[in-house]
């Protein structure tokens, strides 16, 4: 958990600083007409870079989630979940199918095999799309933005749970959702 943690949010409280940074710079640099924008866009350029790696990270947590749970009873394949998460507009439907999908699509497969695992969590899963979805709505979405966060630590946090408990039930051995696996990260 705690390196997929440190690599989704670590590059995104750094692109942070970055763009705070570089607005401090870019008045400090700037002379009497004004802030300097060259500067502020140089941060403002690694700050964006800093933000993809974090995007990168979600993205391949969520391909390994989807990894775990494949075989006849899975809503879609590890390249869909993330792939259609790109897709204008139709984003906002697709997250309640790959992340609270992948809750229910879990607890489906655990059932079936007969295995005395914890539930992955369904709630989380739906209250995180909807929080997602609710950050188009105005003054709304200052609400809806700090639950979602909330929301996505939450679901990380249980679903790599789940995903390491299912991968321990099938083979016997307890294996990590780490970004050294084959399987998952």
């Amino acid at each position: 958990k705690a390196y997929f943690l440190a690599w989704i949010f670590g590059p995104q409280v750094i692109a942070g600083v970055l763009a705070v940074t570089g607005f401090i710079v870019a008045n400090i640099a700037g002379d009497r007409s004004g802030p300097d924008p060259a500067a502020f866009l140089v941060f403002l350029l690694l700050a964006l870079i800093s933000m993809i790696v974090g995007v990168v990270f979600a993205c391949k947590l969520l391909y390994r989630l989807w990894t775990v749970i494949q075989g006849e009873d899975a809503r879609t394949t590890p390249g869909k979940a993330v792939g259609f998460c790109f897709i204008p507009f139709f984003n906002f439907y697709w997250f309640f199918q790959a992340y609270r999908g992948w809750t229910l699509d879990y607890n489906k497969l655990v059932k079936r095999r007969g295995l005395n695992l914890p539930p992955a969590p369904e709630q989380i899963g739906l209250w995180y799309s909807i929080c997602v979805c609710g950050q188009l709505i105005p003054c709304v979405n200052y609400l809806a933005g700090p639950a979602a966060l909330v929301m996505y630590i939450l679901f990380i946090c249980k679903a790599i749970d789940s995903a390491n408990a299912l991968l321990a039930a099938q083979d016997g051995t307890p294996k990590a959702v780490t970004g050294q696996s084959d399987v998952i990260a």
